[in-house]
């Protein structure tokens, strides 16, 4: 059988697959009425008692409505894809064989580049990374948020991991999916594709690096890179963002080739478009990269008059119309604002703006959790970076160089027109621009370095810098020593067959929860915190198997401590923070 004959028998099986998906969609929405529905899907993800909540928040009964008919719209447009794509099925297929070949010769030539000294250095520091992330996957255990994907999307299965209305991570929880199969603990097995993610990311980094400044200044960029504060920690938790860095990177490439091209092939503005998608499909918050890209494209297509505007106005609208038919049950449920809200929001606690700019900085450079002046040193990078481009002396590199400076400005012209402050971690791809920085300006005082011990000597320089700063960072100390006792109260709770626990500590529950589930166990639990969807009382009520009391944050009642004391006696585990009891047999 012949290539094109695979990838078109396989492209038709993924197409009647999808199809098959939104028929399903549609039986379900317009055959069962709106109680039979929500009854269904509580029941898929166990979560039965949820019903309220979902049916005032999540899918009240006019969401259904809308639903029904969106749902029929998208059938009806996935149809008429088809009926248009089929008699070209042949000339896709040629394309997609075109563009897999493409792909892997490009890749093979960068590497045949290399010489000698080049691949060895390349590799080992490669290796060095690898091996770091394997330690850190062996020191650190799940996370509160890792543990609650785990939770509510994986263990729940493909199809729940791809519709859930709250899942913003879909891009992981598909991939997180496929390793849970694998006969591994749960902080290996969850965190398998965001490591390999990181491998592939700092590759693909590397090689956009060399093409501009050479592979010396690259291994130095390279070195900051790999152990900066956001590439290690989401090559570490399970958490999607360590992709979107490698699709921005992806379309960060792309676009620069079409930026120099006066008629891009067809195969960048693939690579373009696939990269866009699944950056979206990674986290709505791509939406900057993808805004940001796109602003630089269009003022290159007024300034040099180029004369592809219908295929980049083209190659959007298809993003877009695919990131909609993705994000269909988040839009559907929460509504485009939502989606919007993820990323955008001012900070509850009202940050002035340098105040805010320095946490920014700090998270991506230091960690050190106060408000470090950091910010001078993002905008000395910037202006640095805004001189070389005024010297013009890399002509070559002058729309890496705007792109650049776009970026790392951008949070403060977000602050600063719509008073928008994201979450640091948001803000985690600006490595890539600082990474992309770092040779830029050291071509300029050493165009051509030919000491490669000393350029050497500069990167394990600032590589140990960074691995100092990654260790006392606080995204990955604060809950170092909470994740290793959750783990240890779960196997306590396992060992002795405990099956329901009453908290007062919320940290814990979706650890506990995810621990019992990879036990092919399911853990009642019950919640102190009123506003919770798992809410009990706790004095005068009936007793419950377990209660893990919280000695730290919780201001108890005097009459709560003595219904504790009386009806909880035996201490089974005891830390600085929270304490585990077992009511009287």
């Amino acid at each position: 059988m012949k290539a094109t004959q695979r990838i078109t028998i396989l492209f038709l099986f993924v197409a009647f697959a999808i199809g098959g998906g939104i028929l399903a969609s549609c039986l379900s929405l317009w055959l069962l009425n709106y109680e039979e529905f929500t009854t269904w899907v509580l029941e898929a993800v166990h979560k039965q008692a949820w019903r309220p909540y979902f049916e005032q928040t999540v899918f009240p009964p006019n969401r259904f409505q809308w639903a029904r008919y969106i749902a029929l719209l998208f059938l009806i447009f996935w149809g008429l894809a088809l009926y248009y794509i089929y008699p070209r099925l042949t000339d896709f297929s040629r394309f997609l064989l075109e563009f897999t070949n493409r792909s892997k010769v490009f890749l093979k030539r960068q590497y045949q580049q290399f010489n000698p000294l080049e691949k060895r250095l390349f590799c080992l520091l490669m290796f060095l990374f690898a091996l770091r992330g394997i330690v850190q996957l062996y020191r650190y255990e799940l996370q509160y948020d890792e543990a609650w994907t785990y939770n509510h999307f994986v263990s729940n299965g493909f199809l729940i991991a791809a519709i859930s209305p709250n899942n913003n991570h879909i891009l992981y929880s598909l991939l997180a999916c496929i390793s849970d199969y694998l006969p591994l603990e749960a902080k290996y097995s969850l965190r398998l594709p965001v490591y390999l993610g990181g491998i592939a990311t700092s590759g693909l980094f590397y090689l956009l690096v060399r093409n501009f400044w050479g592979w010396r200044w690259a291994l130095v960029g390279l070195t900051w890179f790999v152990f900066s504060p956001g590439v290690c920690f989401y090559s570490l938790y399970a958490r999607a963002y360590i992709f979107q860095l490698f699709f921005a990177l992806l379309a960060l490439w792309a676009g620069l080739k079409i930026c120099n091209r006066a008629n891009p092939s067809n195969y960048l503005w693939a690579v373009w478009g696939l990269a866009q998608i699944l950056g979206f499909y990674a986290v709505p918050t791509y939406a900057y990269i993808w805004l940001l890209l796109n602003f630089v494209l269009l003022i290159h297509l007024l300034i040099r008059k180029k004369t592809f505007w219908k295929a980049w106005i083209l190659t959007n609208l298809i993003v877009l119309g695919i990131v909609a038919l993705l994000y269909f049950p988040f839009i559907i449920t929460n509504g485009f604002q939502t989606l919007v809200n993820i990323a955008s929001h001012k900070a509850p606690q009202g940050e002035i703006f340098i105040h805010y700019q320095d946490k920014v900085a700090d998270w991506l450079l230091l960690g050190a959790g106060r408000l470090t002046p950091v910010y001078w040193f993002l905008v000395s990078i910037t202006l640095g970076l805004i001189a070389v481009r005024l010297k013009n002396q890399q002509p070559q590199a002058n729309p890496l160089i705007e792109i650049t400076c776009l970026f790392l400005l951008f949070p403060s012209i977000l602050n600063l027109t719509l008073g928008t402050q994201p979450p640091y971690r948001v803000w985690c791809f600006l490595s890539i621009f600082i990474g992309i920085a770092l040779p830029c300006l050291a071509t300029q005082w050493f165009p051509k370095p030919q000491n490669t011990f000393a350029i050497l000597l500069v990167a394990l320089s600032i590589g140990s810098f960074n691995i100092w700063r990654t260790e006392v960072h606080y995204a990955i100390r604060w809950s170092a020593d909470l994740d290793r006792n959750a783990k240890e109260i779960a196997q306590l709770m396992l060992a002795k067959n405990i099956q329901t626990c009453y908290l007062f500590s919320n940290y814990d529950k979706p650890l506990l929860e995810c621990y019992y589930l990879r036990a092919q166990q399911r853990l009642q639990t019950y919640m102190a915190a009123k506003d919770s969807k798992h809410y009990a009382p706790f004095v005068h009520a009936p007793l419950y198997q377990s209660v893990l009391w919280d000695k730290e944050d919780r201001v108890s009642t005097l009459e709560e401590k003595q219904w504790l004391d009386r009806h909880y006696p035996v201490i089974i585990y005891s830390d600085q923070r929270v304490e585990l009891r077992q009511a009287l047999k």
